[in-house]
């Protein structure tokens, strides 16, 4: 929270008080979290009532079926089909995104378990026809392992190239005078610019002057207003050196361009932005520790299992590797798509309004794919001497 209220945002930073949600708020959580905790562990459970001998031998091993393709197809085409509507409040927008979000949670088993058996059939190394057993026999535990950071991944790839913008007005590289009205305004609008030739000239500055009489609301700054209208080649410098040329033509109303009415808005979309990458670093890192918590779940969970190869003479550097290959290539494979699938998104965003991609957008993505799978490594990494541990002296085990 103290990193948190540095952020700015409109006139200033926040305030702790803004960020803090409250004691009853923070135990609700927390109660929510165990709640859901003890009904996933009892669900699990559910199997060995059924059939303990079955869960011991692991005789069943547990399958998904097409119906999670199916679901997540239709799911997303619901979520594309309305939002291309538009004219949606708020709390429609919110449920919308929680049914993406959870299409992707429905579909997620699914695609482990399908990826697993092709790398089982694949597979020319103990190491990797390990990790697809593993992966096709739990595909469900595989996905929470790696679920945090491919969704995170998502939402990466879309805030990081996404051209955010509240408005339609860009006329880029123009520069506008305006004139004031009257009875000669044509004859006034035509000096202007025979003056703005001149003094762009002078200056060096490559341009294409327009006489502008109040017809064409929409193709200049103007507004439908008369004045002159010139578009400047060179880049920004350029535009701000012919800004200040042209300055002297209205004292009253100087020459301006876009940015005089987009600054606001460029303000908001810059805090927003930096809000959004906020948001995606405190995303990773959650992503990151539930991934090696999980990963360290699977090694006690399956200890016997471990202990058993290890008695059967399986090495323990293959038991490490098929450990982080089962991990690694569902999360490369499934976050490397879901990133994609969020940079598609935000290209076609862009397409939509006008604008062109991120570059420093796509730099910050870059980072944190960079910065994340070496968290993602150092946590499965993490696992290793617990591996090492659990199957020390496997045949002084009890089972």
């Amino acid at each position: 929270m103290p990193a948190l209220t540095r952020l700015p945002y409109g006139i200033g930073t926040w305030f702790a008080g803004d960020l803090w949600v409250g004691v009853p708020a923070l135990l609700a959580v927390v109660a929510g979290v165990a709640l859901l905790t003890a009904l996933s562990a009892v669900s699990a459970l559910s199997a060995v009532v059924r059939s303990p001998l079955g869960v011991a031998q692991q005789s069943d091993p547990r399958r998904t079926r097409m119906i999670r393709l199916a679901l997540f197809v239709g799911l997303v085409l619901y979520v594309v089909t309305t939002a291309r509507g538009g004219g949606l409040r708020t709390p429609q927008i919110v449920a919308l995104l929680i049914l993406f979000y959870g299409a992707f949670w429905i579909v997620g088993p699914w695609a482990v378990d399908r990826l697993g058996r092709i790398m089982g059939r694949f597979a020319r190394r103990p190491a990797t026809l390990l990790a697809a057993r593993r992966l096709s026999d739990d595909p469900r535990g595989a996905w929470r392992t790696v679920s945090g950071l491919v969704l995170a991944g998502f939402v990466a790839g879309f805030f990081s190239v996404a051209q955010l913008s509240f408005g339609g007005f860009t006329h880029p590289d123009q520069v506008a005078v305006a004139v004031p009205g009257g009875t000669h305004t044509s004859v006034t609008v035509r000096a202007t610019a025979d003056r703005a030739r001149e003094l762009l000239k002078e200056a060096g500055v490559p341009a294409t002057v327009q006489v502008r009489t109040g017809d064409q609301s929409n193709e200049s700054p103007l507004l439908g207003n008369p004045g002159v209208t010139a578009r400047i080649s060179g880049g920004p410098a350029r535009l701000d050196t012919a800004v200040t040329v042209l300055a002297p033509l209205n004292p009253a109303a100087p020459a301006y361009t876009d940015k005089a009415f987009t600054a606001v808005d460029d303000l908001a979309t810059d805090e927003l932005r930096s809000l959004s990458l906020a948001t995606m670093a405190v995303s990773f890192l959650v992503a990151t520790a539930s991934a090696g918590l999980s990963a360290a779940a699977n090694v006690l969970d399956r200890r016997r299992v471990y202990g058993r190869l290890r008695l059967a003479g399986t090495p323990l550097r293959v038991l490490d590797r098929a450990r982080v290959r089962e991990t690694v290539v569902p999360l490369v494979l499934l976050a490397g798509t879901m990133t994609g699938c969020g940079v598609y998104g935000a290209m076609q965003l862009n397409k939509a309004v006008g604008t062109t991609i991120n570059t420093a957008g796509a730099l910050q993505l870059a980072a944190c794919v960079v910065l994340g799978a070496g968290a993602m490594f150092a946590a499965i990494g993490a696992g290793r001497p617990l591996l090492r541990a659990v199957t020390v002296n496997p045949a002084q085990q009890p089972d």
